[in-house]
């Protein structure tokens, strides 16, 4: 059950106020005994004294801390005009240099149009060249066109029947050559094969034997021709030919110095990666870092030595690099706790046991014989010769082993124990 308690109204006048007798208006009067107004005297007058005492050391206190900051301002000023003066100076250095960067970089980039101004106008001139090539040949063919005599439509079979009378054998005209450019075989009217170009002759003799085909004398005006239109053909070949080679290297040049020239644009455009680092060395640990999957670099990693038997590289140069895989580690710390083992096994084993059939990791060994047998275990006087072992061996000693336990393990090393920490004051 809960209790109500009635909360008094705080008392704002110390209890040494005198209490009204009056019912109502205030309950206090806020009379002042005179003891009261004695001491509350002897405060004020104490309170000025404190103030003088303040107003005095005020003035001081203003007084040193200005002088004081003269002196510190005065020397920051000096201080901050050499500074000052040094700063402005290398700026202005800074600045002398970089307007010399952007003069010499204006300077490369007029340069670079103009010759890719050169180099377009050659392109130009190339390109023209080739279109008046093109247009005298071209211009030609329509000249030779113009000779041509076309066959209409109404006259096509009898000229058919014409052009074909040229290949019977015994014919007197002049004929061309067939369309994949051969001497054609010549035919009776019946369609039999009677005369062959000498080109043809050894095969159709092995294939048919018994045909009596003749070999073809070309009549003297057809000599004549086929003579003139190789030697046409010839000249026009070779005129192709040196035109093409001439064509392709001017072509060939004027596109190597565009790319040329994109690319220092490009490398004007690239920043180095700090200042100690030149593009040389940015562009082998770029490539290195590209060629590191793939084969071992050939700018950074060293090469393998030639061996002084052989002569000859103990891997090919071409063999992958070993990929780096998360077993690695765990195997050169296994090799590193075998070699650790090793060490111990030969430590503590006696000089004769071979080591070589000990178990492999791996594997379960198999222990024949005793242990004790194996090991080099101390003799007893061995172990009495050991000081510690003698101080801790003597009959009815309490042997106490946590002041070694703290020198090992340097436990309680940072405690203080103070002279008199027993003592209660």
């Amino acid at each position: 059950m809960m209790r109500h308690f009635f909360a008094l109204r705080r008392q704002y006048r110390p209890y040494y106020n005198l209490p009204s007798k009056s019912e109502n208006g205030r309950k206090m009067t806020g009379f002042l005994t005179p003891y009261r107004h004695w001491m509350w005297k002897q405060n004020e007058l104490w309170r000025n004294v404190h103030e003088a005492q303040f107003e005095h050391l005020r003035k001081v206190h203003k007084r040193q801390w200005l002088e004081s900051f003269r002196v510190n301002a005065n020397e920051y000023i000096y201080k901050y005009n050499i500074t000052k003066a040094a700063q402005l100076a290398q700026w202005e250095f800074e600045m002398q240099t970089q307007e010399n960067k952007r003069i010499e970089n204006q300077q490369l980039s007029h340069g670079r149009q103009a010759l890719k101004k050169k180099h377009l106008d050659l392109l130009r001139e190339f390109y023209e060249r080739q279109f008046f090539y093109w247009y005298e040949r071209a211009s030609e063919r329509l000249q030779y066109m113009e000779h041509i005599n076309y066959v209409p439509q109404a006259n096509f079979i009898e000229h058919l029947e014409c052009e074909l009378d040229k290949y019977v054998a015994g014919s007197k005209f002049s004929y061309p050559l067939n369309f994949a450019g051969q001497l054609p075989l010549l035919e009776d009217r019946a369609g039999n094969i009677t005369q062959i170009p000498a080109t043809l002759m050894p095969y159709h003799a092995t294939e048919n034997q018994d045909s009596g085909a003749t070999m073809y004398q070309p009549p003297q005006s057809t000599k004549v021709n086929e003579v003139r239109l190789l030697e046409l053909m010839a000249s026009a070949h070779e005129e192709d030919m040196q035109l093409q080679a001439d064509e392709s290297q001017a072509f060939s040049t004027a596109m190597g110095d565009i790319d040329r020239e994109e690319e220092e644009k490009e490398f004007d455009r690239k920043v180095a990666p700090s200042m100690e680092e030149s593009y040389e060395e940015r562009e082998t640990n770029r490539r290195a870092y590209i060629d590191r999957g793939k084969i071992g670099s050939k700018l950074i990693i060293r090469r393998p030595r030639l061996d002084d038997d052989t002569g000859k590289l103990p891997t090919p140069s071409s063999t992958p690099m070993k990929r780096q895989s998360k077993n690695d580690k765990v195997h050169s710390m296994q090799a590193k706790q075998d070699a650790i083992s090793t060490q111990l096994q030969k430590r503590f084993l006696k000089p004769g046991i071979d080591l070589s059939n000990m178990p492999k990791r791996g594997e379960i060994g198999e222990h024949r014989g005793r242990i004790r047998d194996k090991i080099q275990a101390p003799t007893l006087d061995e172990l009495s010769k050991n000081p510690i072992l003698q101080k801790t061996n003597t009959l009815g000693r309490i042997v106490r082993t946590q002041d070694s336990l703290d020198k090992r393990y340097g436990r309680g090393k940072y405690k203080t124990s103070k002279p008199n920490s027993g003592e209660d004051l």
